[in-house]
């Protein structure tokens, strides 16, 4: 397997990883800069008279194009990490009210781990999830 082909499946793998905002953000740019690199190669390759670079170059440009083309998509679509944040805190308020408190404190670390904004103002300043870490 050519080292092309390596790193396009590599790039793929990492685009599928995004799951958030942030994450397709972060592999867009990777992507791009890859796709830089790409074209740098099937520049030089050509103008080397090497076809082996050139080519490599286009497949590893066309690939990274790929991945930036999905992470874009991703970035339209997928929630960023405060909007996941909001909507596990607003749950668990509504199960603090509920009286389920140890579903409160067994989750609050996953709005803690994804903003710590979310967590100390709308989760903990919450007169109902206070009590819950009172008693």
């Amino acid at each position: 397997m050519s080292r092309a082909v390596a790193l396009a499946l590599t790039l793929t793998i990492f685009s599928a990883s995004c799951a958030t905002y942030e994450g397709s953000r972060d592999t867009a740019a990777l992507g791009g800069a890859t796709f830089a690199l790409g074209m740098g190669a099937w520049i030089s390759g050509d103008q080397l008279d090497n076809e082996s670079i050139a080519l490599t170059g286009v497949a590893v440009g066309t690939a990274s194009m790929l991945v930036v083309m999905g992470s874009a998509i991703g970035m339209v679509i997928l929630p960023k990490r405060v909007e996941i944040a909001l909507r596990i805190a607003h749950e668990l308020v509504v199960l603090a009210e509920a009286g389920d408190c140890e579903t409160v404190i067994a989750r609050r670390q996953d709005v803690e781990d994804l903003d710590q904004l979310v967590y100390e103002v709308v989760l903990m300043d919450d007169p109902s999830v206070a009590k819950c870490f009172a008693q």
